[in-house]
């Protein structure tokens, strides 16, 4: 059965659901109050504890708000659901005709009209129509939901036919048009007469480009953010804009529309564009010398690392010791066409290690968004990276052929700034790569001591723990030894808080903080503002931590930095060049000169702000004198390529804090970075740690790559020493209760972690029934696929055998049981042996009157657990996860902090379900003391913060972790091995190097798909496995039906934007067929839209493929065609595959379930297929 029918049965069997009905800008669910107060206590109905279920998703996402009796789903948000949540809230389906519009008059007059027209399938056209919120209305009987390509059209047309004719400008019938070309770009079937071929174009923002001159004159270009043309061609229709004030102009077959904002800040560039070379380097410096300040705003006067605006380019190259392919995420780089090869790379490149280099170097600049890179004292730009690669590929061969040739020397080329885009302007900082400025001491004979004099406790609430104590008084040593050995000339002295999470570092940092403020105050010295950076779900943590730790706050007030107070804070008076292509920001209102009262920067103030919102506006940031600055979870900064690194250590700070309980990631190159923001110097340039730390593992042989990691670590260690605090909670809290970890596989011998992990039999879930079929099916199919070449089959088979081990209903769009069923914990064992074991366990936590949470990343298994677990247990199970905001609205105030009070607040048993990706950082809920880790993370330290969210201070019973392992009868199974592998930590006690996440090829090493031997032979499908295969499983089934009955050749169309035509078929001998299939289970199937439909695709596959299609086919697992549909397929020349047609082929042609996976792992059709 299909989810849609899954969905209809369900819909069917159900006495109730929610009513809907639109209004003029949204949908509004609702059921009575008494249905409702069940759906909230988690007693309803299954079919309307779905509905609540998927409302409640969108809620938390912000495209729904809860009501008194239901929700209003808005329309922007309606139109963007997919196909299973409009059946599941019982919504139409989109339109599924096309569009046909007119234009009257020229977009220059006030008389311009849009006339739209839809188009029925037949050809039929009708302008009949209405809107009613989101619906499209042709009849009483008619209603559609339109899509969000087709809203867009609906919306732009009814915007402009209520335009007044004095608001007809030209701007906005232009901008009419666009929206409708926009929407065609998303695929939305519209005509648009002679726009068709004329494109129109909104600049995102306008930023400033640089050509330079062959006389070393700077020529200032206007640049339009999203515009996709070249600096030459916007150059040449500059004078376009020399006149009155434009709403648009053309560039090649492109019309850009400007508002007039946009004008006046090109008129301002294109009049100051020329800046002679003896003032280029000053430009770059000072813009506002040049640039009208009403317009263009850099404020300067920034720290000593931070020297102005200048081009971004990219550094700190040379091999790390991380291993940096993550899991399922691989993705094959486009190869370049071969180009004439650039003469420079002949110098540089000396040996083969020195091919290697530059490629990292080169893909490093990259994807950091770099112009241009150095390599041995040269530089390159990105504008020749096809020529560069053409080069490389000949020297490397040349290397590998030992063939040596002789040559000629080139002198150095200068420095280009690249044509092809904007450049990158960051902050100017001493990157600290090769060198140190001479003024900058590595730190090494800067004595430390902690705080030794008393602390007034009096201030704070709470008293602290003895190791909260300890942690303020190194804190507050380091804070002492800032303000009276002060590094003028070499800038900012700080630390590194990196001690386990749950400690209390927000405390800590805090109580240090106030204290921090006094002793400035009492030096005579000015206690400027405060700075907090942080992921933007702290935010809302620390403004409460203030309010729980404090008497009386320290601070003048708070400022968060996000939504209206930033708004506030912009300044009116110009616009902020900052990184992203020449992206413009508005300024920040900072300096008491041009903003006495209203500024960001008032003394004694604490601001809040995340790492994007400093990037976006780091010259006003910049400065700033800051009397502190804390960057919280500091490995946000830990890539020394970033923006928001490069802005970071721009800062001009009195003290430098970072605090993270990850100080290293992925590679040692991350600490390099975080140190460097914190104690410029200690750890000397790049490369130079680079040298002394990391070549040894680099150079280490594989056998003994983790012992050298872990003695590097150690030294490593030892020599940052007092500068960096790191502290476990099983040494510092005492009272902290036991932690009992269950495993359900033996303990590998090669973990090293602290804490004792316990063998649990009762947690082996051994696959069986249709998951074990389907997981050896993939072992089978992707062994065929290898062996024959197939690209990328080894990466598919991974990421499906993890599927499967979690649920067999989730593999490729599968279907998921009726949680009815799943209930039945014998029957559902064979759809997933873990689940069955989840809700055992579960049971045993119920009775034990105590609180869950369950680790879960899939997003789909999330929202069908809630589900189940609200019906077998009737109370409400919320979910967390990246959707979840972390900051309210005044619209939707929930986020996941009022979600976890809720949970915290509640009496009893309770189950919370959560993704370990959102639950790294700013969350304690200590109010459970049960964690599930139902779907492991490939990263070890990801999973151990998601358990500290339940394993920190506050925590005041046993903590027990159960970690459930699917198994294969046969063979080690995909979850043992990865188990092993993420047994394999380094303890981080004693060193700062961390292993590397779990990669593809390490669990592909473990020999997962060489067991094919001990795999039984698959019974050929029959009709029942058809009835239960997903929809895609079920389009490969037509392929191999029609490959092996019409002795043919087959392609499966793209997965999305296939025009109504699932299986292209070449048939010499039986006719060449086009097959649109449908797949159903007790549902009925609309055999009239599937006629339709493979009869609209027909023209369009002909055209690609060149060739004629003489067999149009409608493949369904259905058994019986009404006589209706009988008729329509002869109107449109339409075969039935039906259900008795399928179980006859299948009985003459068998097919197993290895080979449905071995065609989903074949190419697609494609205009060369």
């Amino acid at each position: 059965m299909g989810i849609l029918d899954a969905i209809r049965s369900l819909r069917h069997q159900s006495k109730s659901s929610f009513e809907v009905r639109p209004d003029s800008k949204s949908l509004l669910f609702s059921l009575s109050k008494d249905q409702f107060d069940e759906c909230l206590d988690g007693k309803a109905e299954p079919f309307v504890t779905h509905q609540f279920v998927a409302l409640k998703m969108l809620e938390e996402q912000g495209a729904a708000e809860q009501l008194a009796n239901g929700f209003r789903v808005f329309a922007a948000d309606a139109v963007c659901l997919d196909q299973e949540n409009r059946e599941l809230l019982g919504l139409p389906e989109p339109w599924p005709g096309s569009f046909d519009v007119n234009f009257i008059a020229q977009t220059t007059r006030s008389g311009f009209e849009i006339q739209c027209s839809l188009c029925f399938l037949d050809g039929a056209k009708t302008r009949q129509y209405s809107l009613n919120g989101p619906m499209l209305r042709l009849s009483e009987q008619e209603t559609y939901l339109p899509d969000h390509a087709q809203w867009t059209i609906l919306d732009a047309v009814k915007w402009h036919h209520d335009l007044p004719g004095e608001k007809r400008t030209e701007y906005n019938n232009l901008l009419a048009v666009h929206l409708l070309q926009e929407a065609k770009k998303e695929g939305a079937r519209i005509q648009l007469a002679h726009f068709e071929d004329l494109e129109t174009a909104v600049p995102g923002s306008v930023g400033v480009a640089g050509r330079l001159a062959d006389n070393g004159d700077l020529f200032l270009l206007p640049s339009f953010e999203n515009l996709g043309a070249e600096e030459m061609d916007i150059e040449k229709r500059l004078g376009q804009l020399s006149d009155n004030p434009v709403a648009s102009f053309r560039v090649k077959n492109k019309i850009v529309l400007l508002d007039e904002s946009r004008f006046n800040a090109a008129r301002e560039i294109i009049e100051h564009r020329r800046i002679p070379k003896e003032q280029v380097q000053q430009f770059l410096e000072t813009p506002s010398a040049y640039l009208d300040a009403s317009l263009v705003n850099l404020e300067l006067g920034f720290s000593f690392r931070m020297h102005g605006a200048t081009e971004f380019k990219h550094a700190y190259f040379g091999r790390t010791d991380a291993a940096s392919i993550e899991w399922f995420q691989l993705i094959e780089q486009p190869k370049e066409r071969p180009a004439e090869t650039p003469s420079k790379l002949e110098r540089v490149i000396k040996e083969l290690d020195d091919v290697y280099a530059f490629r990292e170097r080169m893909e490093d600049a990259r994807h950091a968004g770099a112009e241009t890179f150095p390599f041995n004292e040269y530089e390159f730009s990105l504008s020749e990276s096809a020529k560069l690669e053409a080069e490389l590929k000949e020297i490397e061969t040349q290397f590998e052929t030992n063939r040596e040739e002789t040559h000629e020397q080139h002198e150095e080329d200068k420095e280009v700034l690249s044509k092809d885009k904007p450049a990158l302007l960051t902050t100017d900082i001493d990157t600290h790569d090769e060198a140190l400025p001479e003024c900058l001491s590595d730190g090494t004979n800067i004595d430390f001591s902690p705080w030794a004099q008393p602390i007034d406790w009096s201030i704070v609430k709470r008293s602290p723990y003895p190791h909260q104590e300890q942690g303020v008084r190194w804190l507050l040593g380091h804070m002492d030894g800032a303000l009276r050995h002060p590094r003028p000339e070499s800038g900012v002295r700080g630390c590194l808080l990196a001690d386990d999470m749950g400690l209390g570092k927000t405390y800590m940092t805090l109580v240090a903080m106030a204290l921090f403020l006094k002793m400035r105050k009492d030096l005579w010295l000015s206690t400027g503002p405060v700075l907090v950076v942080a992921p933007s779900i702290l935010l809302d943590v620390w403004n409460q931590e203030v309010e729980a730790t404090f008497h009386q706050s320290p601070f003048r007030d708070i400022v968060t930095l996000q939504g209206k107070e930033l708004s506030k804070f912009k300044s009116a008076k110009g616009n902020e060049i900052h990184g992203d292509g020449g992206d413009v920001r508005y300024c920040l209102k900072v300096g008491g000169r041009d903003y006495p009262i209203d500024r960001l920067d008032m003394p004694n103030r604490l601001v809040l702000t995340t790492y994007d919102t400093l990037r976006n506006y780091q010259f006003s940031m910049c400065s700033v004198d800051w009397s502190m600055v804390v960057f919280d979870e500091a490995q946000a900064i830990k890539n020394p390529n970033s923006l928001q690194t490069r802005a970071a250590k721009g800062l001009r700070s009195g003290f430098n804090l970072l605090v993270t309980g990850t100080p290293v990631e992925n590679d040692l190159r991350d600490f390099w970075c975080l140190f460097d923001t914190a104690f410029p110097g200690y750890l000397r340039a790049y490369q130079d740690f680079r040298k002394q730390y990391m070549a040894p593992i680099c150079n280490a042989p594989p056998d003994n790559v983790g012992q050298t990691r872990e003695q590097v670590g150690k030294e490593l260690r030892e020599h940052v020493g007092e500068f960096m605090l790191r502290r476990t909670k099983e040494e510092n809290l005492k009272g902290l209760p036991e932690k009992r970890i269950r495993l359900g596989a033996p303990v590998p011998s090669v973990s090293s972690s602290q804490i004792k992990v316990k063998h649990a039999p009762n947690l082996e879930c051994m696959m069986e029934g249709r998951q074990r079929l389907l997981y050896d099916s993939i072992i089978t199919a992707t062994l065929d696929a290898q062996n024959g070449g197939q690209k990328g089959a080894a990466l598919k088979g991974l990421h499906q055998l993890r599927d499967v081990s979690l649920h067999s209903g989730i593999m490729d769009g599968g279907v998921l049981p009726e949680p009815e069923k799943v209930l039945d914990i014998q029957a559902g064992k064979g759809e997933s042996a873990k689940l069955a074991r989840l809700l055992l366990l579960i049971d045993e936590i119920r009775d034990r009157n105590e609180k869950v949470i369950i680790f879960l990343i899939n997003r789909r298994l999330q929202r069908y657990l809630s589900t189940v677990l609200q019906m077998k247990y009737h109370l409400p199970v919320d979910i967390i996860n990246g959707e979840t905001k972390g900051q309210g609205t005044g619209r939707d105030p929930k986020t996941r902090h009022t979600m976890i009070a809720k949970f915290q607040a509640q009496k009893g048993f309770g189950v919370l379900i959560m993704s370990p990706l959102a639950a790294g950082v700013g969350l304690t809920v200590t109010a459970a003391n049960n964690v599930i880790h139902f779907q492991r993370h490939w990263n070890p330290a990801k999973e151990d913060q998601a358990t500290d969210r339940v394993y920190r201070i506050g925590q005041e019973r046993v903590v027990n972790v159960y970690i459930p392992v699917a198994h294969h009868p046969e063979m080690p199974s995909f979850e043992v091995n990865l188990n092993t592998l993420l047994s394999r930590k380094t303890d981080l006690k004693d060193a700062v190097v961390t292993c590397p996440d779990v990669s593809p090829d390490q669990i592909y090493a473990q020999g997962i798909f060489g067991h094919s031997a001990s795999i039984p032979k698959q019974e050929p499908l029959g009709m029942e496995d058809v009835h239960e295969m997903p929809w895609a499983h079920f389009e490969a089934l037509a392929a191999e039906l029609a490959v092996r009955a019409f002795d043919a050749e087959a392609w499966l169309t793209p997965a999305s934007g296939d025009r109504g035509c699932d299986v292209v078929v070449m048939s010499a001998n039986h006719g060449n067929m086009l097959i649109q299939c449908k797949h159903s289970g007790k549902g009925a199937v609309s055999g009239e839209m599937a006629s339709r439909e493979v009869h609209s695709s027909k023209p369009f596959y002909e055209e690609m493929a060149g060739c004629k299609f003489q067999r149009l086919i409608v493949c369904t697992n259905v058994k019986k065609i009404s006589a209706k549909e009988n008729e329509i397929k002869k109107i449109y020349g339409v075969e039935f595959w039906n259900g008795g047609a399928i179980k006859k082929l299948l009985a003459k042609n068998p097919i197993r379930q290895s080979d449905i996976l071995s065609r989903l792992y074949a190419d697609r059709f494609t205009e060369k297929a």
